[in-house]
């Protein structure tokens, strides 16, 4: 009661003084509140506001109050503002025209706001907190009656979390979209086509790229905000009682500013501390590009395109027809054209037979099975029923075959003589194989014909008796044909035949009108992959124009001289039948895909049923169905995105806000701290003692000199207002 006493006395007098001193008719005072009344305040950095404060003495005095209630003068020294020593009633009014100060026992300095320099505000209170200290002297120490109203400032209301990290959020929520448009990205064109990608201008591996590097720089914002961050809550008053380093203050700032300085905050810490997490974050950041990279590839795969232009048509046709009209004046007679006879000689005489040509712009094309009308053909082996007669007496030997074709020559040498003869064929096609219709006088059958004698290519001397006998056939079928081009080579195969027909067999009619009559063909199996809507048959007129040019080629020999070794063939079928024996198989086959390919080059459709009296007009271009379609097969390249490489940037984003999320959150229960991070200007605020200021000024004209040399020394935290760190002071030991 006795110091309340004392300050109320003081006071009434400051009020006194107040109203009879005309330039001070209202008293503002601030108040400041110091650590202890033995040191009222320490400032390091008196140089600061030396010259105010001494200006400052040279007119006023400050006053203060000890703890028996005694009035003391205050000084400065290098620790800041002391109590000095006793001090008289008289010297206080004795300078009551300069009025000075109060320092209270509460710790509250109290300054008259209107007569204090600029300069001395900022060293005696934390500017951010000035509004808070603004206070009446009358609202906090007397009840006043005045009708003068005190000025009021509110203090500042504390912003919230969100208010104080919303950069680093932003950052954090900015960094997710990044990653969330390279997912959504990559989606888009996983197993797309290369070419989908339409820019010319900037590749989609470097869209990834991009996106990844700002999803990386996004994230560093924030992980270097919560480091930076980690500093000021080392400064908490719990840690006070630790030993402070300001090499250790410092290394925060270095892990904030990138991998090297965060590699050392590792090994400062050997990993026991929560900014590790993200130290180790910043360096590992370093593989983002790494990790993009192996997002995104191409691969090269085959692309089947089914009905595109790039795959021709395949020659087809539904309907032969390859013979001719000639009207005469005793009727009209039936012969084939010139490019049927054409396509019979090439047959019987090439060594090879191309394959009917289309086209594949991409060197690999498949189609579907194609039906079409086309020439069969086969052989039968009757060596085994040849009949040789041998008349000692002169040497002699008589070849025969049930057909009646007939060899004679020499048996024990071989001179000149037949050696090859071509005829008639008795039937043994048609009854031995299943795939040849049923008889030889059926209207699919072209020809038939049998051939003994020597193949080409044996020795001079070999004689009759070891002739060989084969019966041939050729006749009309369905074929389903497997066509597809591999790497530019064609195939072209005939997988399945069909003779089926309806064979228009009158009993009141001549076999010779049979053959003149039109053939469908009938029952096809599903397998041939034929349009229901199209025919499948021979036209009318067509087997007589082949009975009758075949007449004229099939028969005849071959002679040889045994002394010179040269043959000589009557036709140029028998020649050709010579040098085919040799393996009549393959021969037969040449000639049956040679007649096949110039019945698919005519190409007639029928889409009704003939009757036996149609002619078929011109050859037609074979309609394009789609059912018969290609496809072609081209390299492309795909985008492949290898999604298992994107769990590291997820995982990167995810620990990023686990740990900005920490470091908030132990910010905010800090009374304090706040989240002043990487703020230049907060260590600019603090101050150290004259002591380890004159160790850094000395150091100045090193590389990293006061960091060396300030670095390790233990400190302790001078605390302002609320306790918030406003400088270091060296410890003495």
């Amino acid at each position: 009661m006795a110091l309340w006493g004392v300050s109320k006395t003081i006071v009434n007098m400051l009020v006194d003084i107040s109203t009879t001193t005309s330039s001070y008719a209202i008293w503002e005072f601030v108040a400041i509140p110091l650590p202890s009344p033995a040191v009222l305040w320490n400032a390091t950095k008196l140089d600061g506001w030396s010259a105010g404060f001494t200006d400052w003495r040279k007119k006023r005095t400050l006053y203060g109050l000890s703890e028996s209630g005694g009035l003391k003068m205050l000084k400065k020294d290098g620790m800041g503002l002391c109590l000095s020593g006793p001090a008289e009633w008289e010297d206080w009014s004795a300078e009551t025209g300069e009025v000075g100060a109060l320092v209270m026992m509460a710790g509250e300095l109290l300054i008259p706001r209107k007569r204090i320099p600029t300069d001395l505000i900022v060293g005696l209170e934390s500017p951010a907190d000035e509004k808070h200290a603004y206070s009446s002297i009358g609202a906090r120490f007397i009840d006043r009656t005045d009708t003068q109203s005190d000025p009021a400032t509110k203090p500042p209301r504390e912003r919230s979390v969100f208010t104080w990290w919303s950069f680093e959020i932003l950052s954090l929520i900015a960094s997710a979209a990044c990653l969330a448009g390279m997912v959504a990205l990559l989606a888009v064109y996983d197993d797309q086509p290369q070419r989908s990608w339409k820019s010319s201008a900037v590749t989609l591996n470097g869209v990834v790229a991009f996106l990844a590097t700002m999803c990386r720089t996004f994230l560093m914002v924030a992980i270097s905000a919560a480091l930076a961050q980690g500093k000021w809550n080392q400064l908490t008053s719990r840690n006070d009682g630790s030993v402070h380093r300001l090499r250790d203050w410092l290394v925060f700032d270095d892990a904030a500013k990138g991998p090297w300085g965060s590699a050392q905050l590792i090994w400062r810490f050997k990993g026991f501390h929560i900014a590790c997490v993200g130290a180790l974050l910043t360096i590992i950041s370093l593989a983002f590009g790494l990790f993009a990279q192996q997002l995104l590839d191409v691969e090269i795969r085959e692309v089947a395109v089914m009905g595109s232009q790039d795959a021709g048509r395949v020659l087809r046709t539904t309907f032969a027809s390859t013979k001719r009209v000639q009207t005469t004046s005793s009727g009209a007679t039936f012969d084939l054209r010139s490019i049927a006879r054409l396509g019979i000689y090439n047959g019987y005489m090439a060594e090879n037979i191309d394959d009917t040509l289309v086209t594949c712009a991409t060197g690999n094309c498949t189609w579907p099975i194609v039906p079409t009308v086309g020439v069969c053909g086969a052989c039968v082996n009757i060596t085994d029923s040849i009949k040789v007669d041998f008349v000692r007496e002169i040497g002699l030997c008589n070849v025969t075959t049930p057909g009646d074709l007939r060899l004679q020559g020499m048996c024990d040498t071989q001179g000149f003589g037949a050696v090859l003869t071509v005829g008639p064929g008795t039937g043994e096609v048609f009854a031995r194989l299943d795939e040849a219709p049923r008889a030889n006088d059926s209207q699919p059958v072209i020809a038939e014909f049998g051939i003994l004698g020597l193949p080409d290519g044996l020795p001079a001397n070999t004689t009759i008796d070891n002739s060989i006998a084969v019966e041939c056939a050729l006749w009309y079928c369905v074929q389903a044909r497997e066509v597809w081009i591999a790497d530019g080579e064609l195939h072209d195969d005939v997988v399945e035949t069909w003779i089926g027909t309806n064979e228009d067999k009158h009993q009141d009619q001549s076999p010779g009108f049979r053959r003149d009559a039109a053939v469908n063909f009938t029952n096809i199996p599903s397998s041939f992959n034929t349009d229901p809507e199209e025919v499948y048959g021979i036209d009318r007129g067509e087997m007589p124009a082949n009975d009758r040019y075949f007449d004229s080629i099939l028969f005849g020999n071959v002679t040889l001289d045994g002394t010179l070794g040269i043959s000589q063939a009557s036709t140029d079928f028998a020649g050709a039948a010579h040098i085919g024996l040799r393996d009549i198989d393959a021969w037969i086959q040449r000639f049956a895909k040679s007649m096949t390919n110039n019945i698919r080059a005519i190409g007639y459709v029928k889409q009704d049923v003939l009757n036996t009296t149609q002619v078929l007009p011109d050859p037609q271009p074979m309609p394009d169905i789609a059912q018969y379609g290609g496809t072609s097969k081209s390299n492309q390249a795909f985008f492949v995105v290898y999604w298992s490489w994107l769990a590291y940037p997820a995982a990167m984003v995810a620990l990023g806000a686990l740990y900005l999320g920490f470091e908030a959150t132990r910010t905010s229960r800090l009374d304090d701290v706040r989240p002043w991070k990487d703020d230049v200007m907060m260590p600019l605020s603090m101050g150290l003692d004259e002591r380890s200021w004159e160790v850094a000024r000395a150091a100045l004209v090193e590389p990293r000199g006061a960091r060396e040399r300030l670095g390790d020394h233990e400190m302790s935290i001078n605390r302002g207002d609320k306790g918030f760190p406003t400088g270091f002071v060296a410890k003495e030991h």
